[in-house]
């Protein structure tokens, strides 16, 4: 097994390296209220507008590296997914027989990507301090690849008209 508690007390120099990695982030996330109050129009008095944003999409990823001597590659995958919920809502208020309308669209995301990294790291001027070497200038030149993300989503979309008919009582 390497670690670095192992190559310390082995006193013995590694020429490879590996690392491996997983993680998982927010990516993106929504959340509000909005309230629009319309009292221009005298036909209809009183027309109300909300609109609601809630959800979010989160980031899974991956990542292995290895190094060997001066030379270093890596690959990252990412796979990103959620779920966003938007409604709008508008109707007229204190008005009979009038119609209330909502839309509710509710989106299912998801999308895959990857990274590629290739490094070269070398020593051009060295020092020694205290039985170390320690390097004072560096070449370091490196290449990247990386793959655009192709998001898919499906969409559910919900669409009612309410009809507010008020009853009234006569004794």
């Amino acid at each position: 097994l390497q670690n670095p508690i192992n190559e310390a007390l082995d006193k013995k120099k590694r020429t490879t390296y590996s690392g491996l990695a997983f993680g998982l982030i927010p990516f993106t996330q929504i959340s509000y209220n909005l309230v629009q109050v319309d009292s221009t129009n005298t036909d209809l008095g009183i027309v109300e507008t909300q609109f609601l944003g809630s959800g979010g999409t989160y980031k899974l990823m991956g990542g292995y590296s290895y190094k060997y001597k001066n030379f270093s590659a890596g690959l990252n995958l990412n796979y990103i997914f959620g779920n966003l919920h938007y409604t709008h809502k508008s109707g007229a208020v204190f008005v009979t027989n009038s119609n209330t309308n909502f839309l509710n669209d509710d989106y299912h995301i998801s999308g895959f990507n990857y990274d590629l990294g290739i490094l070269y790291d070398k020593a051009i001027k060295t020092k020694r301090i205290d039985n170390k070497i320690i390097a004072q200038d560096k070449l370091i030149a490196g290449l990247t690849f990386g793959t655009k993300t192709n998001y898919s989503a499906d969409i559910e979309r919900l669409y009612i008209t309410q009809n507010n008919i008020a009853t009234s009582f006569h004794d």
